[in-house]
């Protein structure tokens, strides 16, 4: 059989080719819409977040001033002689004031200098007048005690009422100068008050008048219970809960088990040291017995039965 020769028929590649192209345009059009999709929608969410937040801050800041508006109507009413910010100092320096430790009353405020509140090292709020300390012999001294109140937490320097009471009595009594010192501390009430006086007094500070200015300290029975800071403390070391660091290793040394057997060797070992006729005699029952043996007339013997094996035969 004869087979009629002529070019092969070649396959048809067209088709193939034109669906890839279909394929790839399809996966690179479907593609580009998703990410634009995704930035229109990135950029939405951005554009609208930032529109609120400018909202808010808008609002803030409408709030803000409203509210400044109204604290500074508020703080005309009760510091009328003071602006705004000279309040909003005031009240900084207040919240800054920090306690220390003081020997019996246990806490006060700590010294601090600032343009509004002004605390002695001496103990005292200054006041309007510079007052020296310790205070002069000559004139009235006057002491003023109290808690938070004759202290002036939210008021300066020169508006407590030890203050008023230095400018009050200053013309009633011309003829001497007039010093009161502000010894008014946080929370103290009149036990605490009368120990500071008295501290006063031993260290010669002694004033013409003491006033004392006392409240609802008196009654708070969670001050009295809860505001002494240094009284866990101070009951703590006096009941030994806290050791030192000697204290410390002195226990732990007592807990190891080689000290106690040193110990219990020592108490064994103790009444054979010595030579033969040094301050031993012989029990009734036998064995070894510490002291004075029987026939000496000196007590040496009795001081040296213990002493250590290599002393032994030293001369005296």
């Amino acid at each position: 059989m004869i087979e009629a020769s002529g070019p092969r028929r070649q396959p048809e590649a067209l088709p193939g080719r034109l669906r890839g192209a279909y394929v790839f345009a399809a996966v690179t059009l479907t593609t580009t819409a998703v990410l634009l999709l995704m930035m229109n929608a990135g950029a939405h969410v951005f554009l609208s977040t930032r529109n609120r937040l400018n909202d808010a801050v808008r609002m803030s800041e409408s709030s803000a001033q409203l509210s400044r508006h109204l604290l500074a109507e508020r703080f005309r009413r009760v510091y009328p002689h003071m602006g705004f910010d000279d309040v909003l100092g005031l009240l900084a320096e207040t919240d800054a004031i920090e306690s220390r430790y003081t020997s019996f009353a246990q806490y006060r405020e700590a010294p601090r200098t600032g343009r509004f509140v002004n605390i002695d090292p001496g103990g005292f709020r200054r006041g309007a007048f510079p007052d020296p300390w310790p205070a002069p012999k000559d004139g009235l001294t006057v002491f003023v005690f109290g808690g938070s109140t004759a202290f002036g937490y939210g008021v300066q320097d020169a508006d407590t009422i030890a203050s008023a009471l230095q400018a009050a009595l200053g013309p009633m009594v011309p003829a001497v100068p007039v010093r009161v010192y502000n010894f008014g501390r946080c929370a103290y009430f009149s036990s605490l008050e009368r120990t500071i006086f008295v501290k006063r007094i031993l260290e010669g500070n002694v004033p013409g008048i003491a006033v004392f200015i006392d409240g609802t300290n008196e009654f708070d029975v969670e001050i009295r219970q809860h505001w002494l800071p240094y009284s866990e403390t101070l009951s703590r070391m006096l009941d030994q809960d806290l050791e030192t660091p000697a204290s410390l290793l002195s226990r732990l040394a007592a807990r190891m088990p080689g000290v106690d057997l040193t110990k219990k060797a020592g108490r064994v070992l103790a009444p054979s040291w010595g030579g033969p006729g040094e301050g031993r005699a012989a029990r009734p029952g036998g064995g070894p017995t510490i002291g004075k043996s029987p026939g000496s007339t000196s007590s040496a013997t009795a001081r040296t039965s213990v002493s250590s094996p290599r002393w032994e035969g030293s001369s005296a």
